[in-house]
């Protein structure tokens, strides 16, 4: 409350406290002549005080409600501009107010927000940076770790490349989240890292693998996702790579997963890694062609691959890709 509303306030209080002082002085000094008067002198007085008194102390009040109407609205305001993010908003109460302590303490801890704020939008800054930065040399990783299989199977140069390519056009095709669509790109990528584990005589064999052989190959995926469980890799990553010798009829390997049991990457990642197998050159055949490619997917339509995923594959232009 403002000083000058505090003295009217006390001055409405005391006019008619001095008035009715003033009155008895008058009645005990004046006791005969009072007496003596028309009664309704006394009643004239006693009213004109009351009115008065009544008069200032409601002005009092009203200026006391309209201040505090006006500093409450301030308040309001204030809050609705922090609510709305806007930290550098500042209370200004005159200090004569009766708000001002608090006006003051609210502007004391927009200070500390706005400060908080800044340090962890720093803090956010540096942290994408070194999330930039990493994902970087992940990349890096990545493409050391592509080409150390490439060095070793001289047979699948491109392929693990080419693979990513496609089953990343058919996510996106699907609309698949974002981050979902990155997860099959890093796992076409990195889906054979497992045959730095198999010995070179088999992976560089001109002709059908015997038993024994094609036994050991099949090792690769569970070795890829042991060497990759090192890394930083999703879970939804590191099952594509596992599983993308998994069939829909169930009899693919290393688990005979089948059908819904199958993860939407893995099935992408098998069915990319099958096309690209059938239109790549081979020493035990020549490649073939896109359609003859689709033709031959077809044929394995719920056997293994999802009938599904073989319209997608076969609506899909992968030629551009190639």
């Amino acid at each position: 409350m403002r000083s000058n509303l505090r003295f009217w306030m006390y001055f409405s209080l005391f006019v008619p406290t001095l008035a009715m002082a003033a009155f008895s002085c008058l009645l005990i000094n004046n006791m005969s002549s009072l007496i003596s008067a028309t009664p309704v002198y006394y009643y004239i007085i006693i009213m004109m005080c009351a009115i008065l008194s009544i008069g200032i102390t409601l002005m009092v009040f009203h200026s006391i409600k309209t201040s505090l109407e006006t500093s409450s609205k301030k308040i309001y305001d204030w809050s609705n501009k922090i609510k709305e993010g806007d930290l550098t908003a500042r209370l200004t109460i005159s200090p004569k107010n009766d708000l001002y302590y608090i006006a003051k303490s609210y502007n004391a801890m927009a200070d500390i927000i706005e400060n908080l704020v800044s340090e962890n939008e720093r803090k956010i800054d540096l942290l994408n940076t070194k999330n930039k930065e990493l994902e970087q040399t992940n990349n890096d990783l990545v493409l050391a770790l592509v080409s150390a299989i490439e060095a070793k199977d001289r047979y699948t140069i491109g392929h693990s490349e080419r693979v990513s390519k496609y089953a990343t056009l058919m996510a996106q095709k699907l609309n698949l989240p974002e981050e979902q669509v990155h997860e099959i790109k890093v796992a076409g990528m990195l889906h054979d890292i497992g045959k730095i584990g198999v010995a070179d005589s088999i992976l560089n064999k001109p002709g059908k693998l015997s038993k024994e052989e094609f036994e050991e190959m099949k090792r690769h995926p569970s070795i890829g996702t042991y060497i990759l469980n090192t890394l930083n890799l999703s879970e939804n990553t590191l099952n594509a790579i596992n599983y993308h010798h998994e069939r829909f009829d169930g009899k693919g390997y290393p688990l005979g997963l089948k059908g819904k049991e199958l993860p939407l990457e893995t099935q992408l990642i098998s069915l990319a890694d099958a096309y690209d197998a059938m239109t790549s050159e081979r020493p035990y055949r020549n490649a073939m062609t896109h359609d003859e490619a689709i033709e031959e997917i077809k044929k394995s339509s719920e056997k293994q691959f999802s009938p599904a995923l073989v319209a997608l594959i076969e609506n899909t232009d992968l030629t551009a890709m190639q």
